[in-house]
């Protein structure tokens, strides 16, 4: 066995484009009232950005939902930009890549969520060595960690720590966020 460096890298807006997939899902069901996308994206300034785009959390869990049925969230939507290159240059590295989610939170969902978010990874062409759906990355070493929740970050437990950009962290935030650009810094500071 390699005794490889262990990087914990977080799915939802660190790979996948999770608000504007969601976003595009509402438009799709004309369920973003006056919004279309773009201005959806610009409105987006927290993590409830059902809040930021006049939606009741109720009504935001229940498209949640019904997108995962329909094979939409997590099964469709579109990479980070830069996350791609940016993975297999690490996995290229010989870093162990450990991908990293709490998406087991819609009750009775938990086989479609899993089915469609490694469907989504294989079409993307994302490489990994493991999968973990947890609620408290806390709790699994590595080396480093790319999230964009702070909280879920322990320089004890992760060694190295990248929180990367969104609109929901822009308090904790410190750089550029431009995505690509952010991903770049990352791999030349692990590579």
């Amino acid at each position: 066995m390699l005794n490889r460096p262990r990087i914990i890298i977080d799915l939802d807006h660190v790979v996948y484009d999770f608000v504007l997939t969601f976003a595009e899902w509402l438009s799709q069901n004309r369920a973003l009232g006056s919004l279309n996308v773009p201005s959806a994206m610009r409105k987006y300034t927290s993590w409830g950005f059902h809040d930021n785009w006049g939606m009741s959390k109720g009504e935001w869990m229940r498209w949640w939902r019904l997108g995962i049925e329909a094979d939409y969230i997590y099964r469709q939507g579109e990479l980070i930009p830069g996350a791609r290159d940016a993975v297999w240059r690490l996995n290229d590295a010989e870093w162990h890549v450990i991908l990293a989610t709490n998406r087991l939170n819609v009750f009775g969902m938990h086989d479609k969520i899993v089915e469609s978010s490694v469907a989504w990874l294989r079409d993307k062409n994302i490489p990994y060595r493991e999968l973990l759906f947890t609620t408290d990355k806390k709790k699994v070493l590595a080396d480093a960690i790319v999230d964009d929740v702070h909280a879920n970050m322990d320089e004890l437990v992760h060694g190295r720590e990248f929180l990367f950009p969104s609109n929901h962290n822009s308090d904790h935030y410190v750089g550029s966020f431009e995505k690509r650009e952010a991903w770049e810094g990352i791999v030349n500071d692990l590579v």
